[in-house]
């Protein structure tokens, strides 16, 4: 299955990143957020390290949290995504908890399943109103066979670090929150608000780039250190000479005679084709440029004058002197976010403690 790269996941740095957002929060209490393969970390790994450290765990599919159970995973297990009829099922077999959005949510519950509530506060995506507050108390009361073990709310603009619409949406959950007894806890901030805006964090935090070590939008924190390191390596190295086409499309040619590297590492690995001509690697202690059309499987390094060993490490991302993940994001015209979704299973993970 592997083509060659690795992804190199500093387990020990996750657990730093976590301790300092504790700290900055100013609650131990966290949901770690390890839907999408843990950001591409891998969320069984992730999980198993996670779990003596954290409150519970959020997911956005059932087939994530199942996943996550089936290999041991006990502490509780959130869902965002909305429930149907057929998951629910699942999620009371294997202990998940559903988010409700919509009063119809509440008759797709069975007997002994619990869930938690979204209110939408500005997002705009999911949540019942916070009007509605009064009329989901009432569903609670009503459904006594259920157990609420949550209400939360998502920032729409929290990685803007000048954002007015932070406060407000903080202000309207915390008119929510004032309504709902204390017994049934409540979370908002996720890693952008407690890097930010740091606000009140109600009774826990919801974070799950910030574990990784990155922050949302373009201000970086120095505390949160990135997890991951990505390495490849020469596979090649072939003359070419000036004005010779490399890649597809032919669209960069040789300014000069000079030596040509080929990477096993392309867009099938997750190296975006919207870094074509953008994007450098790092070999032997210095960067060089990536040249050409990335292709499925390859890439293609000018090396001009110079040589490197076939064989030879390369950065690609995270490392000491290869461009961490945010850098390809802006590159690309992207976020960090996808850039690290973007890793697929053909990047062997590797993980030290």
């Amino acid at each position: 299955m592997h083509s060659g790269s690795v992804a190199r996941i500093h387990l020990n740095r996750m657990k730093q990143n976590l301790t300092w957002l504790q700290s900055r929060s100013g609650t131990d209490k966290v949901i770690a957020v390890i839907k999408a393969n843990a950001y591409g970390h891998g969320d069984v790994e992730v999980g198993r390290y996670l779990e003596p450290h954290v409150h519970s765990f959020a997911v956005a599919t059932v087939g994530e949290g199942v996943h996550l159970r089936e290999a041991g995973i006990r502490c509780p297990i959130l869902v965002f995504g909305p429930p149907s009829s057929d998951g629910s099922a699942l999620m009371k077999r294997y202990s998940l908890t559903a988010t409700l959005s919509t009063h119809d949510h509440f008759d797709r519950l069975l007997p002994g399943m619990t869930y938690q509530i979204n209110f939408d506060t500005g997002m705009r995506r999911a949540g019942f109103s916070p009007a509605e507050a009064e009329d989901v108390l009432e569903q609670i009361r009503n459904h006594q066979g259920n157990r609420c073990t949550g209400i939360y709310s998502h920032f729409a603009t929290a990685d803007d670090p000048g954002s007015d619409f932070v406060k407000e949406q903080h202000r309207r959950f915390r008119t929510v929150r004032a309504l709902f007894p204390a017994e049934i806890p409540a979370h908002m901030c996720n890693t952008a608000a407690v890097v930010h805006y740091n606000p009140e964090p109600f009774d826990m935090i919801r974070v799950g780039i910030g574990l990784a070590g990155y922050t949302p939008g373009q201000v970086q924190d120095d505390h949160l250190k990135p997890v991951l390191e990505w390495e490849s390596h020469v596979a090649l190295v072939r003359r070419v000479l000036k004005g010779e086409g490399v890649s597809y499309g032919n669209w960069w040619r040789a300014p000069h005679d000079g030596w040509l590297a080929t990477i096993p590492a392309g867009y099938a690995d997750g190296v975006p084709r919207a870094l074509n001509g953008k994007f450098q690697v790092a070999i032997e202690g210095r960067l060089w440029p990536v040249v050409g059309s990335i292709t499925m499987d390859f890439c293609m390094v000018w090396l001009g004058d110079s040589v490197v060993a076939e064989g030879s490490t390369v950065g690609l991302m995270g490392g000491p002197e290869s461009w961490r993940a945010d850098r390809w994001a802006a590159e690309a015209g992207t976020i960090t976010h996808e850039i690290l979704c973007r890793l697929t299973e053909r990047v062997e993970r590797v993980y030290s403690r």
